[in-house]
């Protein structure tokens, strides 16, 4: 078993209750393909209630494989922290560093990580507990006992590594699932019924040929079905995960690569990677410019390397606007 220091892997929380309950695990795995914080990254997840706990780490930091067979196993070092005692803020001394987690209902809602001390005055702590809706105050980190077995039980994800030629087309198929299946559940859940009430029909028609009204009744209904469920798909298809991936490729700064992509509604979150000369001003003025984000603001939250620009900003709408997104003056944005 080899357990990760805080600093050697990412965290993220995946509410998953606006999903069915037998959806949810294809969904995170999704969300797992989705992910690559590293150039290679592998992962692992927990349920947490209505929600999971995703965590990605880079593989080549860990020690050779032993040669002999037997389990091996990676493990979060917060995966062998016992559960909070009570509700609210708790500040535990991580391994490497200071770690806050947010517990309600008996279970963690939020956690961040800090690779030192935590100043009680710096922004992104007031900003974290603002967020949270906590009191502005810091309480002495924890020392805890750590737990002899996992508190967790992983759950399967499959092969989430990514090779680093291949991780950008990866990360766009990603993207893509991600999105529809955030966006058209109910959607793709009414068309298997649609398909499934139309195979019967047909089945019925060429197996127990019943009288022809009966049969014709049976196949309208079915077809009639279908036809809402494809006006329907049509309508929440005007999300259109593929233009929005190019409308960020087109205003991205030549040389940046985009990292993170979450897309709850019509809030968008974004980690790009920046180039060097990058302008991050100029970024921020170019994806306003086109009309179809707004309220584009930096974020400060926790996670990648200090080059990363995190981004959030709301959609106006469904579908791109008509007119093709200004370009900055500077000809920073990708032709």
């Amino acid at each position: 078993m080899i357990v990760l220091s805080r600093a050697l892997y990412r965290v993220r929380r995946m509410p998953l209750e606006g999903i069915e309950r037998t959806e949810r695990l294809a969904a995170l795995q999704l969300q797992a393909k989705a992910w690559q914080p590293f150039d290679i990254s592998e992962h692992a997840a927990h349920w947490e209630g209505d929600a999971a706990w995703l965590y990605a780490w880079d593989p080549r930091c860990l020690p050779a494989r032993p040669a002999q067979p037997g389990p091996w196993q990676v493990l979060p070092e917060c995966w062998l922290r016992p559960a909070a005692e009570s509700e609210g803020l708790r500040v535990v001394q991580t391994l490497d560093g200071v770690e806050a987690e947010h517990w309600q209902k008996g279970q963690c809602t939020a956690r961040r990580w800090w690779p030192g001390v935590i100043n009680a005055e710096a922004e992104d702590w007031t900003q974290w507990l603002a967020a949270q809706g906590l009191a502005p105050v810091l309480p002495e980190p924890r020392t805890l006992q750590a737990l002899t077995r996992p508190r967790h039980v992983a759950l399967p994800l499959g092969a989430a590594k990514r090779a680093p030629e291949a991780a950008g087309a990866a990360r766009a198929a990603g993207w893509v699932a991600v999105l529809l299946c955030g966006l058209s559940g109910a959607v793709g859940m009414s068309a298997i019924q649609a398909h499934a009430a139309l195979r019967s029909a047909e089945t019925e028609v060429q197996a127990t040929a019943p009288t022809q009204q009966r049969m014709q009744q049976r196949s309208a209904e079915a077809r009639a079905l279908a036809g809402q469920v494809q006006a329907t798909a049509r309508h929440f298809d005007a999300v259109a995960p593929l233009p929005l991936l190019a409308h960020l490729d087109q205003v991205m700064p030549r040389g940046s690569q985009l990292r993170e992509l979450d897309l709850q509604g019509q809030r968008l979150r974004l980690a790009v990677e920046l180039s060097s000369d990058a302008s991050r001003a100029a970024f921020l003025q170019a994806l306003q410019a086109g009309g179809w984000l707004t309220r584009v603001t930096e974020s400060r939250a926790d996670g990648g390397p200090r080059h990363w620009m995190r981004v959030e900003a709301q959609l106006t709408g469904w579908r791109q606007p008509a007119r093709p997104p200004a370009v900055p003056a500077s000809g920073a944005a990708r032709p």
